[in-house]
Formats: structure tokens, C-alpha cells, sequence
């Protein structure tokens, strides 16, 4: 999200992005406003579902590559 407003949206429709404690501490100017706090845990939300998918990803080319005989 790029302004305030994208936020407070994606805030409305997951609630934990404006309630819960960011692990790396509110955004910017380490402020605890609600808008450095949802920027926060978004930043975190995406960082943990890019993480997920990375490692679906690695785990579906090694079974691939285990399918193919070409070994790990």
C-alpha cells in the first residue's frame, strides 16, 4: 500500500494488522501510531507469506527433482 488510506482498507479487512504487536517494532519513526503499526505488521504479513511460498516452491522442485532422478 502506498498511501494511509490503503492501510487503514487492508487494517478494516484483517484486524491483527492494526491490533497485534509488530515483532520489528512500529514503522518509520518508530512512533507507536496505528498507522506505523499496521505498516508494521503488513510489512511482516507479506514477508511471512513470501516466506511460505518460497518454501513451497523449494519443495515442490526437490520432489520434482526426486521424481526425475537428478538428486538433491
Amino acid at each position: 500500500p502506498i498511501y494511509t488510506s490503503d492501510l487503514l482498507t487492508a487494517a478494516s479487512q484483517d484486524n491483527s494488522l492494526a491490533t497485534d504487536e509488530p515483532e520489528i517494532g512500529p514503522a518509520w519513526d518508530g512512533s507507536p501510531t496505528p498507522v506505523n503499526i499496521i505498516s508494521s505488521n503488513f510489512y511482516e504479513a507479506v514477508r511471512q507469506a513470501l516466506y511460505e511460498e518460497t518454501q513451497r516452491l523449494k519443495e515442490e522442485i526437490e520432489d520434482e527433482e526426486r521424481e526425475e532422478g537428478i538428486g538433491v
